[in-house]
């Protein structure tokens, strides 16, 4: 692909920060990076299209620069969603202090236990995904995933079970394969 344009960006050290608030992305205020981090959106192409950011971290002395893609090129494979949510369900770790809702909107805490049915993508969120991707600022298809530009956009519940989700997936995956088949 050839090259669009050459983008000068300049980094000045008040433009780091190990808090989401003071870097240019949309992640929640109560992330801490482990290493200061500066965000510069790219402009777009001659298109229209988003071409992302460009992301300077201070790792370990050295000077990391990543290009984070635009959110409409991080979609995830439809088997690593699924691998996704079956690592959820089976994580080995006790999940303390899950938010539970009952039928009539009480909220209680409880503990949810490897292989319980009860965990969703809040518990995903608050287990998996900040721990191993936010605290770099990286989505967790970046961090994790082969992403790309999606062919199907699949929405999920976050309320909803990891293993409601899954099962619904499953079916989607087999009818669009017996459409294709017919």
């Amino acid at each position: 692909q050839a090259l669009e344009a050459v983008v000068l960006l300049s980094f000045e050290p008040s433009d780091f920060s190990t808090s989401p608030t003071g870097v240019d992305t949309t992640a929640p205020d109560y992330i801490t990076y482990r290493s200061p981090v500066a965000r510069k959106t790219l402009p777009p192409k001659k298109t229209g299209e988003p071409m992302g950011q460009i992301k300077v971290t201070h790792v370990c002395g050295m000077l990391l620069v990543q290009w984070s893609p635009p959110h409409i090129s991080r979609g995830v494979p439809i088997d690593e969603l699924q691998d996704f949510l079956r690592r959820v369900i089976e994580h080995p770790k006790v999940w303390e202090g899950c938010e539970v809702f009952g039928f009539d909107g009480t909220c209680m805490v409880a503990q949810k236990p490897p292989s319980s049915h009860l965990r969703d993508m809040y518990d995903a969120n608050r287990f998996i995904v900040r721990p191993e991707a936010a605290i770099v600022d990286m989505s967790y298809a970046e961090l994790r995933t082969d992403y790309g530009p999606p062919d199907i956009f699949v929405s999920h519940v976050w309320g909803e079970t990891a293993n409601k989700t899954l099962e619904a997936l499953q079916k989607m995956r087999d009818w669009i394969t017996s459409q294709t088949q017919a």
